[in-house]
C-alpha cells in the first residue's frame, strides 16, 4: 500500500512523513542509488510501458531547458518512478512526495484543470493521499529557511515566478484530489509534527489503509 504525502513547499511533508514512520514503523521510501534509480524505473517501464514512456513525454515537453530537463528527470521522473515502484512492495510505504505532487513541480507556467486531470489519469495513483494544509506564514517562514533546493541556482526573479505558479498549480490540484479515485484526507499542519503525526497514525491500521 502507498501513502502520498501532497502540498506546497514549506508545508511540512517530509517532516510528518517522518514522524509517521517512527510513530507507525514504517518506511519513508527513498531510492538513493543510482542502481536504485535504473533499477526501479526498469520494473517500471516492464509493468507499464506505456505509461512510463508517456510521463517520460511530459517531462520533455515541459522541461523549461536544459538545465531544468536535468533536474526534472532526475527528481521527477526517475526517482519518483523508482520510489513508487518501492513503496508498492511494503506493506505500508510512505513517500514524502510522488506523481500526484509533482503537479506543483513539473510544469513551469499556469495550468489548467483540464491539464491536470490529463496528467492524473496518466499517473499511477496511490491508495491514500494525504493533502497538507499549513498557515500560509509558517509555510513561508519554512520555505525561506529551507530555500529552492535545485532551483536555487536559478535567478531570484525565477524563483520568485516559480513560487507563484507552484501556489496556483497546487489551488488547481486541491481542488480536484478529492474527487481522484482513491482515499484521500486534509491534514492541518497545526501543531508539532509529533502530535500531527500521532493523530495521522491509527489511520494506518484503518480498513481505508488496506
Amino acid at each position: 500500500m502507498i501513502v502520498e504525502f501532497v502540498g506546497l513547499p514549506g508545508s511540512g511533508k517530509s517532516t510528518l512523513a517522518r514522524e509517521l514512520a517512527s510513530a507507525t514503523g514504517v518506511d519513508v521510501v527513498r531510492a538513493p542509488r543510482r542502481r536504485d534509480l535504473l533499477l526501479g524505473n526498469a520494473v517500471f517501464l516492464a509493468r507499464s510501458p506505456l505509461r512510463w514512456l508517456g510521463l517520460l513525454g511530459m517531462v520533455l515537453r515541459h522541461a523549461g531547458g536544459p538545465r531544468l530537463l536535468r533536474l526534472k528527470l532526475i527528481s521527477t521522473f526517475l526517482d519518483t518512478n523508482a520510489r513508487y515502484v518501492f513503496a508498492g512492495r511494503e506493506p505500508v510505504g510512505i513517500l514524502d512526495q510522488g506523481h500526484v505532487h509533482n503537479v506543483v513541480s513539473l510544469f513551469e507556467s499556469r495550468v489548467s484543470a483540464e491539464q491536470v486531470r490529463k496528467y492524473l489519469r496518466r499517473i499511477p495513483m496511490p491508495d491514500v493521499i494525504l493533502v497538507v494544509d499549513s498557515d500560509p506564514d509558517e509555510r513561508e517562514r519554512r520555505f525561506r529557511e529551507r530555500g529552492y533546493g535545485l532551483r536555487e541556482q536559478f535567478s531570484e526573479a525565477y524563483q520568485e515566478e516559480f513560487a507563484q505558479v507552484v501556489e496556483a498549480n497546487f489551488a488547481v490540484l486541491r481542488d480536484m484530489v478529492i474527487n481522484l479515485p482513491t482515499t484521500v484526507h486534509i491534514v492541518v499542519n497545526d501543531a508539532p509534527p509529533a502530535q500531527v503525526a500521532a493523530r495521522l497514525a491509527p489511520l494506518i491500521g484503518s480498513p481505508a489503509f488496506r
